[in-house]
């Protein structure tokens, strides 16, 4: 029978919430398209901001369930798979995350994180292929500008999450051109839109706070001034992800094109200024962390 994806849902839910361990659904960012994105603004701008679009899909998802209401309102969610996908004539090394994917990859993470009470995993897909994390050849190896950032988040990232408001200037972003034949398109790449340039989310613990930062801006460093910082810290560290362009690749032979640096950061009652470099993602860590992950 015919029927919309909302009345599915609540035909399915209303029935067997009571049996169902959580809600799976997947997304990736464009979708499969006929061409890789293009070292160029428009496909860049796109690709940067596009965790927007995951952050509207999961809260469409909890409104759904809510909509249902009890037992399916409170059921988990995870994301079955997920990640950034193309559809690529041939596959090479050469393909694999620039420092701009690094940045795309953070803006989901912070899209996941505002709504961890809900989301409860989210499977990074891509990881055995030449679209993965850490690129092999032979006995050799190297990692990819998604791996710096799953790093950064997977070390930095505290027990509670906080609240956070965002000023920022916004920018124009281009309906991705050209995108031939595809197959699940995402829907944010369809129009043109508005966009933020700055994005942030802080997590938090007994020890002090961690901030993670973007600028979607390719070509402006952004000063960012932050406030509501622990108090009782005079200093924190600030870690990044650079590199000489935000369309550069690491590879076998130049592993560290990509890399992560760090600076000192002064907290004056609570209060910190960090330029941010154009088109990267970083995390202001204030105090030591109280159960990190292994740095690995």
């Amino acid at each position: 029978m015919d029927a919309t994806p909302s009345a599915w849902n609540r035909t399915v839910f209303s029935a067997l919430a009571d049996t169902i361990d959580a809600v799976s659904f997947s997304w990736y960012y464009p979708g499969m398209i006929d061409r890789d994105l293009r070292d160029d603004e428009p496909d860049t701008l796109q690709l940067v901001t596009a965790g927007e679009d995951l952050g509207r899909k999961l809260d469409f998802v909890i409104s759904e369930l809510e909509t249902i209401g009890p037992p399916a309102a409170a059921l988990p969610i995870t994301l079955g798979e997920w990640g950034r996908q193309v559809k690529f004539p041939d596959h090479h090394l050469a393909d694999n995350h620039r420092r701009c994917d690094g940045v795309y990859f953070a803006g989901c993470y912070n899209r996941i994180l505002e709504r961890a009470a809900r989301v409860r995993a989210a499977h990074l897909s891509m990881l055995v292929n030449l679209l993965a994390p850490i690129q092999t050849d032979g006995d050799r190896h190297f990692v990819t500008a998604a791996y710096h950032v799953a790093r950064m988040y997977r070390y930095a990232c505290r027990r509670n999450l906080a609240g956070v408001r965002v000023q920022s200037s916004t920018f124009a972003v281009e309906a991705l051109d050209e995108p031939g034949d595809t197959f699940f398109l995402t829907e944010i790449a369809k129009s043109a839109r508005e966009a933020a340039t700055l994005d942030a989310v802080a997590t938090t613990d007994d020890g002090g706070a961690s901030v993670f930062l973007i600028n979607r801006a390719l070509d402006e460093p952004a000063a960012v001034t932050l406030t509501g910082l622990p108090t009782a810290m005079a200093r924190g560290t600030f870690r990044y992800v650079t590199s000489e362009s935000p369309w550069d690749r690491n590879s076998i032979d130049n592993p560290d094109v990509v890399r992560m640096a760090e600076v000192p950061v002064d907290i004056d009652a609570g209060r910190a200024v960090i330029t941010l470099p154009a088109c990267t993602s970083g995390v202001l860590i204030a105090g030591a962390i109280e159960a990190p992950l292994a740095d690995d």
